[in-house]
């Protein structure tokens, strides 16, 4: 397997930013990069869904790819949405880590998070 490079995530978001081609004069980009990343994910699900038909549930070296493949479109997507949302990966992962660990009463194992000024934490909806 050929080894990969790895990116920070903000020169990534970057990237990202970069390449948009959004189509502002639509619905509006919350709707197409929500709508977007919905569509990659399906794409992801496919795929394992043809591990399980097509290779009795082995990951293959060309599944696990194709998967790796259809996962960076997610990750394009979710870094939109969430610039959008005048967010960043990090700070959804933060606030994820915060949701979960309330969820499953986990210890803090993780650097505590700091939240920007003025940014209000959304309510909880119930069941999760």
């Amino acid at each position: 397997m050929t080894p990969v490079r790895s990116i920070p995530i903000r020169d990534y978001e970057r990237f990202a930013a970069e390449t948009d081609r959004c189509p502002r004069r639509l619905l509006g980009p919350i709707y197409y990069l929500a709508l977007g990343l919905a569509g990659e994910a399906g794409e992801v699900a496919n795929e394992v869904k043809k591990v399980a038909r097509d290779h009795f549930g082995v990951v293959t070296p060309a599944c696990r790819a194709l998967i790796l493949y259809e996962l960076g479109d997610v990750l394009w997507y979710l870094a939109r949405l969430a610039d959008y949302l005048d967010s960043s990966l990090e700070e959804v992962a933060a606030l994820n880590v915060e949701k979960l660990t309330r969820r499953y009463h986990c210890e803090e194992k993780t650097q505590a998070t700091t939240v920007p000024a003025g940014f209000r934490r959304p309510e909880e909806p119930p069941g999760n």
